[in-house]
């Protein structure tokens, strides 16, 4: 996916308002392993930046340039699970209230100030459990 770095080509298009990443202190190999770590730890961008020690906005230009760069050659692929494994690995509970149901898409995303008091944080989140009904 990624050409060899021992040639001067990076496919990779940066922000325009951001310097391109200094290859010789931060190589493409790096990068993408930044990356990853984002999508499978979920790790902050504070806290990749202190790993990596680098900026916290060269993480972010990063994992938005690599997102960019990925998504035309790996968006199209899809995978979808046969009916049959989606019923195997359902819970009995949803299989009971839901018998026909295979998949719930849901990417409500609503924007708040963070609360100071812990309980009113607690109260902003939302587990699987809390379902509305």
């Amino acid at each position: 996916m990624f050409p060899s770095e021992n040639g001067n080509h990076n496919p990779v298009v940066y922000d325009s308002k951001r310097k391109e990443i200094h290859k010789d202190k931060f190589p493409l190999s790096e990068q993408v392993f930044l990356y990853l770590c984002r999508l499978r730890n979920g790790l902050s961008i504070k806290d990749l930046a202190f790993r990596f020690n680098i900026k916290v906005q060269t993480v972010s230009a990063v994992i938005n340039s690599i997102a960019k760069y990925m998504y035309p050659r790996l968006g199209s692929l899809s995978y979808w699970p046969t009916r049959n494994v989606l019923i195997e690995n359902m819970t009995e509970a949803y299989r009971i209230d839901f018998p026909t149901c295979l998949a719930i898409l849901d990417c409500t995303e609503i924007k708040t100030e963070k609360p100071s008091s812990l309980k009113q944080q607690s109260q902003l989140y939302s587990t699987i459990s809390q379902q509305i009904r």
